[in-house]
């Protein structure tokens, strides 16, 4: 059933939607969940039609709960592919997680779905700094790819304050720590994202506040603390902190680039 679509279409309207196997997951979240058939966009279209048939049939509105396992994932946390097809509908919760804590966003980062990346991110009801608790990670921990970790930046960049910039990942490549930034060039409409050692941020920082002696903006407050927060790799109140010296950050690089 799960890789024959003219039979699914011939039997979708004897086929109990909602019934649920010992994992709790319903025959609609077995095929998205089916990634090995080559047809898999078109099996998945194809029984989501005659799910919400089926509903309709029964005088029901199409309930994404209704199709939640007993892990908590959704229908959105596994779809391979097609994730535009699912957000169309106001009643689905784009930002819902799982008993793990992961939401679809973070999922599609961590497996690499560029094409379910962008689709959501196209989604204004979309919250890209939501964090797993209690680990206190967000999307962009899971973003290995530079490419998907860019697409997300370039969003959030955009949604930041004048769209100037925004400091989102720090991680420890080749013994050393690196901010991720993207900004907003001067005199260009696009985005880029760049990788600043904390030593050359630091350095940046310094020079900067010479210049600008009388600036408001705590660039090397923040910076040292960030920095002491760097050798604390496994600590979950040094992951909070980060988050927060990260958004005091991303306003300090926008007071700078206004």
């Amino acid at each position: 059933l799960t890789h024959e679509t003219e039979i699914l279409q011939s039997i979708g309207g004897y086929v109990n939607w909602t019934h649920k196997d010992s994992n709790g997951q319903t025959p609609l979240f077995t095929i998205f969940r089916s990634y090995d058939q080559q047809n898999y966009e078109e099996m998945v279209k194809a029984s989501f039609q005659c799910a919400v048939k089926w509903y309709q049939k029964n005088t029901k509105s199409f309930c994404f709960f209704d199709h939640e396992d007993n892990k908590g994932n959704t229908l959105l946390h596994i779809l391979k592919r097609s994730a535009s097809l699912l957000l169309r509908w106001d009643n689905i919760n784009i930002n819902a997680a799982n008993k793990k804590g992961l939401t679809a966003l973070m999922v599609y980062a961590k497996y690499n779905r560029l094409e379910n990346v962008k689709a959501i991110l196209e989604d204004k009801r979309i919250l890209i700094g939501k964090t797993q608790y209690p680990f206190y990670l967000t999307c962009f921990d899971y973003a290995k790819n530079p490419v998907i970790l860019n697409e997300i930046a370039m969003e959030s960049a955009k949604g930041s304050t004048l769209g100037l910039a925004f400091v989102h990942t720090l991680k420890y490549e080749n013994t050393r720590w690196i901010l991720h930034v993207t900004i907003r060039p001067e005199g260009t409409d696009s985005l880029d994202t760049v990788k600043l050692s904390l030593r050359s941020l630091q350095n940046l920082f310094r020079t900067i506040s010479k210049i600008y002696a009388m600036s408001f903006v705590p660039l090397e407050e923040s910076f040292e603390r960030l920095s002491i927060l760097g050798k604390m790799r496994f600590s979950l109140v040094g992951r909070l902190e980060t988050l927060c010296l990260n958004k005091a950050l991303t306003n300090c690089f926008i007071a700078h680039l206004f």
